[in-house]
This record gives structure tokens, sequence and C-alpha cells, in this order.
């Protein structure tokens, strides 16, 4: 059975759904979403992982964070710092409504980033399912604003913005376009504030159960979970060809991403 309803977080009503089994394991899993348009197009994935989780038994909350999907707040207005609180609370919410203690976390690209700083600064979560993580968000964030000219270039005829001019308009607190999102200044100072102060490395050698799924189109590890790898060797891991499903407008078969999430859960439970 899933329930759909709202929370407070700092004030602020966020959406999130909660799929109860019917014949219910003592366990928990809270999942965080991609940012901007890849949380659109991982939706879909996201919700039958959920599903998948919760015919074995295990309770599963989604929820959007403040200011993306169904959620209030204004994105311009959130930050990294926010959505660590969201976390948070979120987790919060999910024990109190459950009477399960025993909740992990399982990420999905910057939601796997997330997922780890919060399990740094604020709480050690037990178990992180980290899935294909951005390790480094800057970087990340340049990546797509190049996507975002290469875009222009196929819609307009030709580039409207700069990269560079972009990342200057960020530093001077004006805010950008991002994949059709409004990208503030505020968030991405908080971003480089807490990228500068918690590294990729001290992210990473702070797991200490967890399992990361890498996905390709090659089948090869990706460039930052061989990261993940070189830092945290003892840490499990599988590698994944499939189709990037976070870029895709239309529907991508992901029957062994779920199958894979949910086997390892099923024999992480205990």
């Amino acid at each position: 059975m899933e329930k759909q309803l709202f929370f407070n977080s700092d004030l602020i009503p966020l959406f999130g759904v909660i799929y109860q089994p019917e014949v219910p394991k003592n366990k928990g899993y809270l999942i965080i979403h991609p940012f901007a348009e890849e949380k659109k197009s991982s939706q879909r994935t996201l919700v039958e992982m959920a599903e998948g989780l919760c015919r074995e038994g295990f309770y599963v909350f989604i929820f959007d964070l403040r200011g993306c999907g169904d959620s209030q707040g204004n994105l311009k207005e959130a930050s990294v710092t926010s959505w660590l609180a969201d976390i948070n609370n979120a987790l919060v919410y999910f024990r109190k409504e459950t009477k399960i203690n025993d909740i992990d976390i399982i990420g999905l690209r910057f939601g796997a980033y997330l997922t780890m700083l919060y399990s740094h600064r604020i709480e050690q979560v037990k178990n992180l399912v980290l899935i294909e993580p951005i390790l480094h968000p800057l970087d990340y964030l340049r990546k797509s604003l190049r996507g975002k000219l290469i875009k222009e270039l196929c819609t307009e005829g030709e580039i409207l913005s700069k990269r560079n001019d972009l990342f200057v308009q960020l530093e001077e607190n004006i805010s950008v376009d991002f994949d059709g999102h409004e990208l503030s200044a505020s968030f991405y100072k908080d971003l480089c504030s807490i990228q500068e102060h918690y590294n990729s490395e001290a992210l990473v050698e702070h797991i200490k159960n967890g399992y990361m799924i890498s996905i390709s189109l090659t089948g090869k590890i990706s460039k930052d979970s061989q990261e993940v790898i070189r830092v945290n060797p003892h840490l499990p891991y599988k590698e994944l060809k499939m189709e990037l499903f976070w870029n895709k407008v239309d529907e991508v078969a992901n029957d062994e991403l779920i199958n894979e999430v949910v086997g390892y859960c099923l024999s992480n439970y205990n």
C-alpha cells in the first residue's frame, strides 16, 4: 500500500510517498532523487524500485526535496544545506510514521552525493546504496552547463550563453538557468563551500557499510565510481551495462537495476 502525504521541513511542506508492505520486515529505505531534469527522467525508475522493495517487505519513503517536484519552496531559495535538513526531517518523519529505526538510504546521482554528505555531516547511516554517484558536483554543474550551450546551438542555431559567463554571474549573485531550472548564486556558493570542506575522498572513506552500482552504456565502470573504489577498495560494487535513464525522455528498461538493488537489500537484511 502506498500513502501520499505532506510533511514539514523547517515549516516547508514537502511531498512524499510511504510504501507500506503487507508482510513487513523491520527495515526501511529512504530514497534520495537526483537533481533538476535528472529527477524527472528517473522518477519512474525510482518509483518501481520502491514498489519492488515494498513487495519484499521493506518500508520505503520517497520524497521531493524543497523546490523540487510536488514539494513547496522555491528552488531559487534552496541550498545543499537546506536539502540536508530535508533529508534529516524526512528520516525523523519516516521513523515516526513506521516505528522503524533501522533505515538505510538509497541515493541516485546527485542524490547519492547528498546521501554521502548527510551520512558524514549529520548522521552516520548504517548502510548506503549509491547508484552512479556524483563525487564532484561542481564539475557536474560545469558539464551540465556545457550541455546547455549545446542545446542552445541546436535549438537557436547559435550559442547565446558562455559557460564562463554563467559562472561569473553566479559569483556575482546572479541566478542562471540550469537545464530549465533556476540555479541561484546562494546554492552555488553553498555547494562550493561544502565541497571545499568535505572533499570526495573524505566522503568515500567515511562509508563503513554500503554498496555501489556503476551504470554505463559500455558496462565499464565510470570515472567517479572508479574513484570510489580506489579510495574505499573494500566497498562492494556492481557494474551494469544499460542506458543512462536519468538523461532520457522516453522510458528505459530498468529491470536489471531494480533487481540488483532489491537483491542487495534482501542479502543485506538480517
